[in-house]
């Protein structure tokens, strides 16, 4: 991420806070949730749509912190600006308890089995 904003590479940042987020999850959802709001922002700075990717683990983080309505919405904008077989496409089934939906996209996209083992969120 340091690296990212000192050469101003927006794209860059965003993917950095999407992985730390992801990263920070499992053990601090809270620190998880800053990363990405830092996401977030970046994206509304250049108004671009924000990646699907990024939104797919903000609403795993929002479902892990409580905000299981807010996790729904979040999860819902991320499926419909997802690419088929993709991992946002995948966690965002996940939060929406699409568990089977969601391992038949893995399958197609030929991910890892627990690739998404940092969500703790087991497919149905």
């Amino acid at each position: 991420r340091t690296l990212a904003r000192k050469e101003g590479d927006s794209p860059a940042l965003i993917a950095a806070a999407t992985l730390m987020g992801e990263r920070l999850l499992p053990h601090d959802p809270r620190a998880a949730l800053l990363a990405l709001a830092e996401g977030l922002k970046v994206s509304e700075m250049m108004r671009e749509e924000t990646d699907a990717l990024l939104l797919a683990v903000l609403s795993a983080v929002q479902a892990r912190v409580g905000g299981v309505s807010k996790a729904a919405r979040t999860a819902q904008k991320a499926l419909e600006r997802s690419l088929p077989r993709s991992p946002a496409r995948i966690i965002a089934l996940l939060v929406l308890g699409r568990g089977q939906e969601a391992e038949a996209e893995r399958l197609g996209g030929e991910l890892a089995s627990d690739f998404q083992s940092f969500l703790n969120i087991q497919p149905e």
